[in-house]
């Protein structure tokens, strides 16, 4: 009984190892990624982008609260909860968006299953839902056609998700050719605040 008690605890520390780990990755993602588009852009953009830096902490501690609900039943590579046409752009960014569910699901594959260490599984779950979704600029046409009538702010926020896609295609999609069959992991070019 000691056994099984001491292996549930085992199990329930990992799993909020896994789940500090993710918040950590994934706000230092946002983070990079606001700072990029705030330095470069202006206008509604610019304005709407300094606003989600200002409230980091409070998206911090919503993917928390999200994950904390997550359960995890069965480990597998490829979890069936995403598809192109399920994902709703204008919420990408949120804390319980489909792309928290997918990658979060995949990192704890990949961490567990392969034993991967924490970034390195954080990346492999990024490329599998880049590669699930598309690229960046294919989505960026059909997600322009689909918000064309909408809302000046639902269109920028729809506008926001796809170039997050982008930066994360530019941080972790391999550069240049690759040979058939191999898969490179590219490493964060830099150091993710703690």
């Amino acid at each position: 009984m000691a056994n099984i008690v001491k292996r549930n605890q085992d199990a329930l520390r990992a799993l909020q190892d896994l789940r500090q780990a993710y918040v950590r990755l994934h706000i230092a993602n946002q983070r990079g990624y606001l700072e990029e588009k705030i330095s470069g852009t202006q206008g509604p953009i610019n304005a709407l982008c300094r606003a989600a830096f200002a409230n980091i902490d409070a998206s911090k501690s919503a993917l928390e609260a999200v994950l904390n609900g997550y359960k995890i039943d069965t480990l597998t590579e490829d979890p069936a909860i995403v598809s192109k046409d399920q994902i709703d752009y204008q919420r990408l960014m949120e804390a319980d968006s489909v792309m928290t569910r997918y990658t979060f699901m995949c990192m704890a594959y990949y961490a567990v299953a392969r034993r991967m260490p924490f970034e390195q599984a954080y990346t492999a779950a990024m490329l599998k839902f880049l590669g699930r979704i598309g690229s960046a600029d294919a989505l960026r046409r059909k997600v322009t056609a689909f918000y064309r009538t909408a809302a000046p702010e639902v269109q920028a926020t729809a506008a926001m998700a796809i170039d997050f896609i982008g930066y994360l295609e530019r941080k972790y999609k391999p550069q240049g050719p690759q040979p058939p069959g191999k898969v490179e992991l590219r490493q964060p070019e830099r150091k993710l605040l703690q």
